[in-house]
């Protein structure tokens, strides 16, 4: 569905509740909510289809960290979904995100450590 949805914000296909995307150019925050949702998915699915029950939570964890790494990364540059929200920001907003976004790196680094100490990698 996610995969449809990325055409259908960059005005290629026409959805049935959304019509065509009426714009000069695509939508780029909902394009990339969009493949990284479906690029999530794909991954979260081959993980449970081929990694064994306790291990699969390290894995699960180790898709959260680096994920959270690349919004981190496209936050402070400003690319992808980030872009209207990086640019319309105070420097004192724009500085308290990119420290949430931090702490998101460091929990899902500590949740991805503890998961490959009792599980395994």
């Amino acid at each position: 569905m996610q995969t449809r949805m990325i055409f259908v914000y960059r005005g290629k296909v026409d959805s049935p509740t959304t019509g065509f995307y009426r714009g000069g150019d695509p939508n780029v925050v909902m394009s990339s909510i969009a493949v990284r949702s479906a690029a999530t998915f794909t991954v979260f699915g081959f993980l449970f289809l081929v990694v064994a029950w306790p291990r699969v939570l390290t894995y699960v964890t180790a898709v959260w960290f680096c994920r959270a790494i690349v919004n981190a990364v496209l936050y402070w540059l400003g690319r992808g979904q980030y872009s209207v929200t990086a640019s319309s920001m105070t420097d004192k907003g724009r500085t308290n995100y990119v420290f949430q976004e931090l702490a998101k790196v460091i929990g899902n680094g500590v949740w991805f450590g503890g998961c490959v100490y009792f599980f395994g990698f």
